[in-house]
Formats: C-alpha cells, structure tokens, sequence
C-alpha cells in the first residue's frame, strides 16, 4: 500500500508540473499573439480623442512595403500617431522599392564595397539589417507639414528634401529625384504623399538649393 501511495504521488506530481509548464507555455503563445496582433492592428486602430484619422489610419494598399517597416521603427510609429505633430510621410510605391538593385537592409557602403569583407559579412545580421531599414523609412519622413514649394526640409534621417509644383498641371514632384507624387492622402497629424520613386539617402542630397530653415 505504501509503495501504491508513493507511486500515485509521483504521478500526480509529473502531472502538475506537465500542467504548470503547459500553463506557462499557452501563456506565452497568447502574449505573442496579442503583441503581434498589437503591432497588426497599429495602423488600423489608432484614432486621436477628436476621433479623426491620423497617419496610421490612412495607410495605402500600394505602399504595404513601406508600412511594415515603419512598423519595425518605435519612434516612426511613435510620431505617426502623435496628433499634436504634424508629419509628412513620403511613402514609395510598392512597385518602387522592389524595383531597387540593392534592398534597403542592406547599407550603401556594402552595396558599394567600400567597406572591408568583416563589415560586409557583419550587415547581414538581423542588428544591422533593422538599423539599415530605419534609416531607409526615416529618409521618408518629414517631421513637419505643410510645405512650401521650393524649400528645403529635413528628413528624419539627417537628409532633406524639396518639392516644385507645375502651377499648369498641378503636378508635384519631390526632390532629389524629382519624383512623381501620384497621390496625397490628408490626416488630422499631416498628409502621405505616395510617390513613384524612392528618396536618397542624406549623402546624396544635393547642397545647391536655398535651405529654408
């Protein structure tokens, strides 16, 4: 009898522990869940008290690209549903940024080879794969708005940009690159501008247009 009580004690002991560690595991899976659900449902559920529609509301289906890796960068997100900054996100065709030679978790300095074979290797790993595409989302967003057609305006990322308007076809064009804007999109926090283009980076701005801060 004894040896019977110490065996279903045993038991009865895995068992709790099998229970405990299922527990703790479902808990986790559920946290996961809801913290991707979380960052899903960002741009969708994000609505300032006035009840109008900021940044990450308006986000278009064509520039789905560009929105998962804004997702990636906190204060990106951050400043997108901040409705007391107004913003302009400069947001490239989907078309545009998989037409690119060299994707933006890779750095130029790689693309280029002008970095030694260590530094190359090195921005392949997932640190520096996340740090290349902030820069890259950050080289589309202006931190002010509106705008003022032939001034310059910083970026983000350090860099600056520009745009004319053709006053006969209304067509605006950003610089530098001057590429197309096919379509704007107003929130109470700014505007998007979708683009056909994808801006460069702040080394490759040009310094011969009159900065107008």
């Amino acid at each position: 009898m004894k040896l019977l009580a110490s065996l279903s004690f045993s038991l009865f002991s895995l068992y709790s522990l099998h229970c405990a560690a299922s527990s703790a595991a479902d808990a986790n899976v559920l946290k996961l869940r809801s913290e991707t659900t979380t960052n899903m449902d960002f741009f969708a559920d994000n609505k300032p008290p006035s009840g109008k529609p900021t940044l990450s509301d308006i986000m278009d289906k064509r520039c789905t690209i560009i929105n998962d890796y804004m997702m990636g960068s906190p204060d990106v997100m951050q400043r997108l549903q901040d409705d007391t900054k107004q913003t302009l996100i400069l947001a490239p065709l989907n078309a545009a940024i998989i037409a690119l030679p060299q994707k933006p978790w890779i750095s130029m300095d790689s693309a280029s080879g002008s970095g030694s074979k260590e530094a190359s290797s090195a921005q392949r790993n997932e640190e520096n794969a996340e740090a290349n595409i902030a820069r890259f989302v950050k080289q589309h967003v202006v931190a002010q708005y509106p705008l003022t057609a032939g001034v310059r305006v910083p970026t983000m990322n350090g860099g600056s940009i520009w745009f004319e308007e053709d006053m006969k076809t209304s067509v605006k064009r950003v610089y530098p690159g001057g590429h197309r804007v096919v379509s704007e999109k107003q929130a109470a926090n700014g505007a998007i501008w979708i683009v056909d283009g994808i801006m460069q980076p702040a080394t490759e701005a040009p310094v011969d247009k009159k900065d107008g801060l």
